[in-house]
Formats: C-alpha cells, sequence, structure tokens
C-alpha cells in the first residue's frame, strides 16, 4: 500500500472479482435481465464482505489494535460523489455497514463564496448522505481559508457531530503541508477516539524534515517530459510527483518542460524544444502515435550526452533509436507499431506470442530484477536484487541482444533467468538508462526513488557543466 509500504492485498483483487464474475455468470445463466436484480445483490454482498476482509487484514498487519466488534474499519467517503449513478452501489454497501466501530468521514466542500458571501454548504450535502442511510461521523471541510467557529458551530448542529468533529482542510501552499494542518487540526486524535484505538503521540518529526527541505531548495533543474498525452498533465502525474520527489532530496525545485512528441519532426525541433533541458524523461504509453518524435528526442539526449530517463515505452524508445542510428538498421521498430517489421528490436514476450483476447493479459505488477554490478543502475540502487512493478506487454527482442552488447549498449537488469532484458543503459555517461518497469509507483515524498534520485542528480551536473551558453540549442547544434 503506497506511502506505508506495506502489503494489504492477500490476494489479487482484479483476478478474483473477475473469477466471481465469470462464476456468478456461469450459475446464473449468463447477463439476462431477468437475472439482472441477482446479480446486482450478490455482488453487493460480495464486496461487502471482501471490503470487511481487507479492513480486518489492514488491523492486523498495522497492529494498531485488535480485531473486535470495537474496531473494525475506518472508511473514508467522499460527500460529492453520491449523486454518481455509477456509486450508488457504493452506497449501499456502505449503508450495509452501518453500526459500532464503523467511521465515516464526509469530505464536503466547506464553504462556498456566492455573490461575495461565504455561505455553509456542508449541510446539504451530508443530509443527502443521510437521507441514504449514511451517517458522517467526521466532518472534514474543505475550504481555501478559515471558517470561523460561528460556521463549524452551525455545521456541527445541523449534521448532528460533535464540535471537534468539524475539521478544517485549508489550502496550503504545498500539499505536503496537509498532514501537519490536519494534525494541527485534531482529526487524528478524533479518529483515534471514535474507533477506541490507543495508539501512542502522532511523531510527524519526519515529515517535518521533509517540509523544511521542501522550503529550503536552493538550486532548480529543468526536466523536458516528451510524451503524447501532455496536454493532460494528470496522465503523467505520478512521474511527475516522482520528479518532485527527487527534487527534494537533490535540494532542487523541478521545473517539467511539458514536450509533445508530435511535435519533434527532426533534430532542429529538438533543439529548439530541448535545447534548454537539464534531462529528458520519456514515460510510458501505447499506440503509435507520437513515436517517431519521441525516437528524435532520445537521439538527441544521445549525441548531445544529455541525461535520459526512459520509462517502460521510453526504455523501447531507447532501443530502438539506438537500433537504427549505431546498428544501422534504418526500421527498427516495435511490433506493437510495426508487426510485420524486418527489425523489430521490441517484441511480444514469448508467452504473449498468438494471444489474441488482450484484456487482462499484461506482464502486471511486482516482478524481481537481478542488477548488472557496475552500472549505473549497480549505484543508484546500492544493491544488485530489487523488485519492480510492471504494466507492459512488449519486452527487447533477444535475438538482438548479442549484437546490442557488441555495439557498446549494457544490459543492465534481466529477470533472475537472464532470459527478460529489465534495463539498459548507455556507460560513461551521468545518466543514459532506460527501465521496462514502473519506478514512479515505488516513489515516496519522504523517499524518493533511487532512479529517479540519480537523474536529477545528473540534471543537476549537467546544468553546473553547462552555461547557458554552452547548451547544444545556443550552439546550433
Amino acid at each position: 500500500m503506497k506511502f506505508v509500504d506495506r502489503d494489504l492485498m492477500a490476494v489479487q483483487e482484479a483476478r478474483v472479482l473477475m473469477e466471481e464474475a465469470g462464476e456468478a455468470k456461469t450459475v446464473l445463466g449468463g447477463w439476462k435481465q431477468e437475472n439482472l436484480d441477482r446479480v446486482v445483490h450478490a455482488m453487493m454482498k460480495a464486496c461487502s464482505e471482501r471490503v470487511e476482509m481487507l479492513v480486518q487484514m489492514a488491523v492486523r498487519e498495522t497492529g494498531y489494535g485488535e480485531i473486535t466488534d470495537q474496531v473494525r474499519m475506518c472508511r473514508f467517503l467522499i460527500a460529492s460523489l453520491e449523486k454518481s449513478f455509477e456509486n450508488m452501489r457504493c452506497v449501499g454497501i456502505l449503508e450495509s455497514c452501518e453500526g459500532e466501530g464503523v467511521l465515516e468521514i464526509g469530505v464536503p466542500l466547506g464553504v462556498i463564496a456566492v455573490a461575495d458571501v461565504i455561505k455553509p454548504d456542508s449541510p446539504q450535502a451530508v443530509r443527502e448522505l443521510q437521507g441514504m442511510g449514511i451517517c458522517p461521523n467526521i466532518i472534514v471541510l474543505r475550504a481555501d481559508g478559515p471558517v470561523g467557529n460561528d460556521i463549524k458551530r452551525k455545521i456541527s448542529m445541523f449534521c448532528n457531530v460533535r464540535p471537534d468533529c468539524v475539521i478544517e482542510n485549508l489550502t496550503m501552499p504545498s500539499l505536503y503541508e496537509c498532514p501537519l494542518m490536519l494534525e494541527s487540526a485534531g482529526l487524528t486524535n478524533v479518529v483515534a477516539r471514535q474507533l477506541h484505538l490507543q495508539t501512542p503521540p502522532s511523531d510527524l518529526t519526519e515529515w517535518k524534515e521533509l517540509i523544511s527541505r521542501i522550503a529550503t531548495r536552493s538550486k532548480t533543474c529543468t526536466i523536458a517530459l516528451v510524451g503524447k498525452y501532455v496536454k493532460l498533465h494528470d496522465a503523467y502525474l505520478s512521474v511527475m510527483e516522482s520528479l518532485y520527489h527527487a527534487g527534494f532530496e537533490n535540494e532542487s525545485k523541478v521545473e517539467i518542460k511539458w514536450v509533445d512528441s508530435e511535435h519533434l519532426v527532426d533534430q532542429s525541433c529538438c533543439a529548439e524544444e530541448l535545447g534548454d533541458a537539464d534531462g529528458i524523461i520519456i514515460p510510458g504509453g501505447f499506440g503509435d502515435r507520437g513515436i517517431e518524435g519521441m525516437i528524435q528526442a532520445a537521439q538527441y539526449a544521445r549525441e548531445n550526452h544529455v541525461p535520459y530517463f526512459g520509462i517502460c515505452l521510453g526504455m523501447q524508445i531507447m532501443v530502438m533509436e539506438y537500433a537504427r542510428n549505431v546498428l544501422g538498421y534504418a526500421d527498427a521498430n516495435s511490433s506493437e507499431f510495426a508487426p510485420e517489421g524486418q527489425h523489430n528490436v521490441i517484441d511480444l514476450m514469448p508467452d504473449q506470442q498468438g494471444v489474441e483476447t488482450k484484456g487482462g493479459t499484461m506482464r502486471l505488477g511486482k516482478y524481481p530484477c537481478t542488477i548488472t554490478p557496475g552500472t549505473k543502475m549497480a549505484e543508484c540502487y546500492g544493491t544488485t536484487e530489487i523488485d519492480e512493478r510492471h504494466r507492459h506487454r512488449y519486452e527487447f527482442n533477444n535475438a538482438f541482444r548479442a549484437e546490442f552488447e557488441e555495439k557498446g549498449l549494457v544490459i543492465a537488469g534481466t529477470s533472475p533467468d537472464g532470459r527478460l532484458v529489465e534495463a539498459v543503459e548507455i556507460p560513461g555517461r551521468d545518466f543514459h538508462l532506460g527501465a521496462q518497469f514502473h519506478p514512479e509507483f515505488k516513489s515516496r515524498p519522504n523517499r524518493a526513488h533511487p532512479l529517479f534520485k540519480g537523474f536529477i542528480a545528473a540534471a543537476l551536473q549537467y546544468q553546473s557543466a553547462h552555461t547557458p551558453t554552452d547548451h547544444p540549442a545556443s550552439l546550433g547544434e
């Protein structure tokens, strides 16, 4: 589970639910209209049981209490979602779980400014929930500024909660200041009291140190994020935050320059778009749109010694670019984009060959990786045995592996049996590395992922070695 580094999922939830859905379809004779009610009720019952089971696992594994009738679960629900038809089944599940030891936290918009008049809107949202049988025990007010004791007292009265159960959730300069703000508002104490938990006082020393590092950053570097979904920044949210996390540990602000790969039609465009970047990152993606522009960006990074980090598709782009411009295969490509290509250096995994039904067949989840000693990857991790999360269907084609190594590309990481290539890098560079896995999924605000940390460190080193007039764009290279 992210941010607590504990595995609270003893089973693969998606696979189990798919199997249960398939069994329900078989038992009920297919998805016929007359069976719909039975299916819905059966799924709601199964979901309620699954919620209970997961909460029990969480309580057991975190060690914060015993599984008793007094401590069963803590549930967060968003009050603004109850009008969505898709969420009605979840409301029904929550309603069925009402009882002693169940904590429900409503998070409505605390106050709304209408015609310069501040009026509380939370009671209306909570009343709608109460009409559905959901009675929040705590109201967390989402507001841009302090709402005042009078408004909190009214919300307490109209929402039928204790006065100290109305908690302000204020807009902060940094998202990472919110835990300290909620702690100062007394949220953790109220939650522990409501659930009868005997917990030690909160120790936020490490988090306070993080906030201090964020506030005292003295350097700034620019990272060009080259992708096809850059108009929607949230598509790369995990990568974006991982870059920021790495900046925290390198005492640097990270400014992201969003570059649409479709605009990079040649090296002149790359020099114009990427010339002021201290590092280039290409994240994951699917489909052939914008691929040629990404290959142009990878070539620019390699030829100009700009730190490069390729993630999933970005690693495959790095391999294709190397094959085209170093190995000499002008048509080097991936089977995803050119199924009949002669030099597809990226190909389907062996166990994917012939698979026609693609749903649920990707290489998903955590897999081990053995790192090659003496590589930049080994330097970043400080160990040779790791595990990382994957989400892909295509792999490095081993038919070209020996040829790549002869031409200088280093296989930096493989599966334990050596069959699958997990990472590649160009030696002698500050950072030019591609990883088939997704390191952004394991980055934390107070503990940046080693590869992102190494990438930002290399970007800062590149920046210090190049004055503004030394950048390739300024030199016209």
